[in-house]
């Protein structure tokens, strides 16, 4: 019997897997392949239950089988350990996304009550810088006071002294009469 290349064997192990498959479509499409694999390679039927009762008799296919077969199973378990790990790690990025949007979300509060708070010191100001420049009623008659007692005192002064250095002789005069 011929050598059958190890990519053959395995894609016509894959289309026979399909020919069992639950689903009906998939199942008719993959015996289809066979059958024009068949045609193609002319291979008959009996040509294909020989190469079963080979494989089956041939201790090496058997060895090589039972290692593909093993193989396959530790890929399986490293596979499976593989996706629990990237099941933990997905877990473990979500929870810290979540903490990452609490905290975010936390930050936001804070800049907007920041920002408030600002505001409201900006009018506070804005409060303080218009009363300095408008002052109050009491300020604006305590100035006009202080101004008129000023004003009246200076009078008082220039007048006693400019008085008294022109007017000697009348202010004598009083005492004459």
């Amino acid at each position: 019997m011929t050598a059958f290349d190890p990519k053959e064997l395995k894609t016509l192990s894959d289309i026979l897997a399909l020919i069992l498959d639950e689903e009906q479509g998939q199942s008719a499409s993959a015996l289809d392949a066979i059958k024009a694999r068949a045609r193609r390679n002319k291979i008959t039927g009996g040509a294909l239950k020989n190469l079963f009762q080979t494989i089956t008799d041939d201790p090496s296919w058997r060895s090589s089988f039972k290692n593909t077969k093993a193989q396959t199973q530790d890929k399986s378990e490293e596979y499976l350990a593989r996706l629990g790990q990237m099941r933990t790690t997905l877990n473990e990025t979500s929870e810290e996304l979540t903490a990452t949007r609490n905290y975010t979300h936390k930050l936001h509060a804070q800049l907007q009550y920041a920002i408030s708070l600002r505001k409201e010191t900006e009018m506070e100001l804005a409060e303080l810088i218009t009363r300095r420049h408008y002052p109050s009623r009491v300020m604006i008659f305590a100035l006009f006071s202080a101004g008129l007692i000023v004003g009246a005192a200076t009078a008082e002064i220039l007048h006693v002294l400019l008085h008294t250095a022109t007017h000697v002789v009348t202010d004598n005069a009083r005492y004459l009469y």
